[in-house]
């Protein structure tokens, strides 16, 4: 260890400057460590933690901010008030409330009362991004949105998954729902490889659309599959099998009906 902060290979125990805490740790591998070992910390009443509970296997962080590789229990801090959470895996460059286990009841300003579980995570700034499911989300951000992810792969992600994205009352989407298998996506927009369906929002205006692959740089309502009652362009109805374009605008490889737009004035 180069700095250790209460770091060691062995047991501590009746620790007055942590008020009188036990714990024990066996390995501890850690650059800049702050409260983090490899095993387990019990009735932790110091200010920074206040009465947490939390066991810990291993722990491979750089600057580690209440991540580790195991549990937390009853956290009473400012910063997470009463959370409960569990974690096997943890490879996090600058984590940001993300592990691969789960949390349950995070009365934070930031999630309050969200609900979800990860297996595993790789994310360079995540910024709620998982690769599980988010429940009763009531924060500013969300709004009571539910979501399941398998697989993220994403450098700036904005609220881009690869699952499923169900009763989203926030600002930006208001109610829509739509499901996600692949996405690839660099500044992804409200574009994926799946479905959307009731998008209420000013921007679509109830369209419903599907996909299977999507390739677009700055893609706008542009996909390889089919676009249905998109009242934003006068309910026109059009597929299209490849596209391929730079900066689309519904241009296409395939075929245009009913295309009540001023642009094309029912051109087929």
């Amino acid at each position: 260890m180069e700095y250790p902060t209460h770091a060691n290979d062995a047991e501590w125990e009746e620790d007055n400057s942590h008020d009188n805490e036990g714990w024990t740790s066996e390995h501890v591998d850690m650059e800049y460590p702050t409260h983090a070992n490899d095993a387990e910390w019990n009735d932790d009443d110091v200010e920074e933690h206040d009465n947490s509970e939390w066991t810990s296997e291993h722990v491979d962080m750089e600057y580690p901010t209440h991540a580790n590789d195991a549990e937390w229990n009853d956290d009473d801090t400012e910063e997470h008030t009463n959370e409960g959470w569990t974690s096997e895996h943890v490879d996090m460059e600058y984590p940001t409330h993300a592990n691969d286990a789960e949390w349950n009841d995070d009365d934070t300003e930031e999630h309050d009362n969200s609900e979800w579980t990860s297996e595993h995570v790789d994310m360079e700034y995540p910024t709620h991004a998982n690769d599980a499911e988010w429940n009763d989300d009531d924060t500013e951000e969300h709004d009571n949105s539910e979501w399941t992810s398998e697989h993220v792969d994403m450098e700036y992600p904005t609220h881009a998954n690869d699952a499923e994205w169900n009763d989203d009352d926030t600002e930006e989407h208001t109610n829509e729902g739509w499901t996600s298998e692949h996405v690839d996506m660099e500044y992804p927009t409200h574009a994926n490889d799946a479905e959307w369906n009731d998008d209420d929002t000013e921007e679509h205006d109830n369209s419903e659309w599907t996909s299977e692959h999507v390739d677009m740089e700055y893609p706008t309502h542009a996909n390889d599959a089919e676009w249905e009652e998109d009242n934003s362009h006068d309910n026109e109805g059009w597929t299209s099998e490849h596209v391929d374009m730079e900066y689309p605008t519904h241009a296409n490889d395939a075929e245009w009906n009913d295309d009540d737009v001023e642009e094309h004035d029912n051109m087929e």
